[in-house]
């Protein structure tokens, strides 16, 4: 390669590193730069954990030529793992490899800037057909290399810890929205769980005294997770406040919400399913519409069964303009209800078994002579030594309301 041709890569490869904080796609083309200058089979681009961490992070590998071997990538992480922790050498190495008996050289570089490994660049070759002009070429752009990866590992850094920053403050609004205690209303008990399986949820529950003097109780999940969810339940939230808190029907309700957030819905392309109940402690009736969540978990104290309320009706942002069903239950002294998310039922153990409704049934059987505080205190305990050590996939919400 001329002296001139090397020039030109340089130029090309630092006018690409100017754009790396906003555009990390551009590591890959500077990869692609290199195999096609430099005239080698594959090339990867590494970013080394700040500060001495273990590990790397892969930010282009791009590949030149179709008869490499398909273990090329593990073979590429070991070299380049050698190569951090070698500082400054530049290195050929010979991979014994199956293919048919050619050779596969690989030349790897740590890059170094401010004193600290930042990365490695690693070429490939087969056969051995090095131009022999690549080590300087490599040696030519490692330092502004380097630099542009110390400049784009800084800006990662802090863009995630202002990311992490945001997502604490969105937890801490979103944390906001639930009730700050267990409801009493007119003897009767309603507790509540939320565990959310990220940051913040898109679980919504709401709690609240209709200006008619009944308890409402609303639950939903919205479809997808982290911070787009976590807005969806904000705007579910407000709207159904807004309706309901003159005492209008569930199914009424229901049928606002849907109306108002039917079209940002559909452009999204996302649902919220939605139960709302309202309950009146005077004659201790239940008055429920349901837009496609789970129905809510009776169980009757004089007869020791449960039942389940099913009401069938699309989810939020399911059908335009759709009318919901209104039913009513009767419940008697020391009837428990609960109101749960899928992440109760679904929540999987180390054998990746679910918990199950016949769970939540047992565990509400056998604590239904208690308040409403200890049953979801039970559950709470039960579910989560039932999940363990695993990783939580979804959130995990309930409610439970204890008749008095």
């Amino acid at each position: 390669m001329s002296e001139v041709r090397k020039d030109k890569l340089l130029y090309r490869i630092c006018s690409l590193l100017l754009k790396a904080h906003e555009e990390p796609g551009v590591f890959e083309q500077i990869a692609e730069q290199l195999c096609r200058n430099l005239q080698v089979s594959c090339c990867s681009i590494w970013l080394a954990k700040p500060n001495g961490g273990v590990g790397q992070q892969r930010l282009a590998f791009s590949v030149a030529e179709d008869n490499l071997p398909p273990d090329l990538p593990t073979l590429d992480f070991k070299a380049t793992l050698q190569a951090m922790k070698r500082e400054g050498a530049l290195k050929w190495q010979e991979s014994q490899v199956d293919m048919e008996k050619q050779r596969l050289l690989s030349l790897t570089k740590p890059l170094s800037s401010h004193g600290d490994v930042v990365g490695a660049i690693c070429l490939w070759s087969v056969d051995g057909a090095v131009d022999k002009n690549v080590i300087s070429s490599v040696n030519l752009i490692a330092a502004d290399l380097a630099l542009g990866l110390h400049n784009y590992r800084n800006f990662s850094v802090l863009n995630q810890r202002r990311l992490n920053k945001e997502l604490e403050i969105a937890k801490q609004i979103q944390t906001s929205f639930l009730p700050k205690k267990a409801l009493q209303h007119a003897g009767n008990t309603i507790a509540f769980q939320s565990m959310t399986a990220h940051e913040v949820g898109g679980d919504y529950l709401d709690l609240f005294r209709t200006q008619n003097k009944l308890l409402g109780i609303a639950l939903g999940d919205v479809m997808g997770k982290g911070i787009p969810a976590a807005l969806w339940v904000a705007m579910s939230r407000v709207t159904l406040r807004t309706v309901a808190k003159s005492g209008a029907q569930p199914h009424v309700v229901l049928e606002e919400i849907n109306r108002t957030l039917y079209g940002d819905l559909v452009e999204q392309g996302t649902i919220v399913t939605l139960l709302y109940a309202l309950y009146e402690p005077v004659k201790k009736v239940l008055l429920l519409s349901n837009a496609g969540h789970l129905p809510p978990l009776v169980f009757h104290s004089t007869t020791g069964q449960y039942e389940l309320l099913k009401v069938k009706g699309p989810y939020i942002g399911g059908i335009e303009n759709r009318k919901y069903q209104l039913v009513g239950v009767q419940l008697m002294a020391g009837d428990v209800v609960l109101f749960y998310s899928d992440g109760l039922t679904e929540a999987t153990n180390s054998n990746g078994e679910q918990f199950g409704i016949h769970n939540v049934v047992d565990i509400v059987g056998k604590n239904s002579l208690f308040d409403a505080q200890q049953i979801v205190d039970s559950l709470t305990l039960h579910i989560s030594q039932y999940i363990g050590n695993c990783q939580q996939e979804d959130d995990i919400t309930f409610a439970c309301l204890k008749v008095r």
